[in-house]
């Protein structure tokens, strides 16, 4: 037992959100908030080979990281998202 709890099911969690008449801006946090507790991350299929070795080298760096590296790395993503 590693004394962390998973998240409820996602059967709770839509009532939570109907009970609770949650707004699109909070229902989208929650879910946000029930996906960064998971501990076990699935990559996706169709990743390519440059990407799958750039997460294999970052999680050999997980929990050593500067708040600087980490800047860096949210802004290049950022780079690729459309302003609205």
């Amino acid at each position: 037992m590693t004394g962390k709890k998973r998240p409820p099911s996602r059967q709770v969690l839509l009532q939570i959100v109907s009970k609770f008449e949650l707004s699109e801006a909070e229902e989208v946090e929650m879910w946000r908030t029930v996906a960064l507790s998971e501990l076990n991350l699935r990559l996706p299929t169709n990743m390519c080979e440059e990407e799958f070795e750039f997460v294999y080298e970052l999680r050999g760096r997980l929990g050593t990281l500067s708040a600087n590296q980490l800047c860096i790395m949210r802004k290049t993503l950022e780079l690729g998202i459309k302003q609205a």
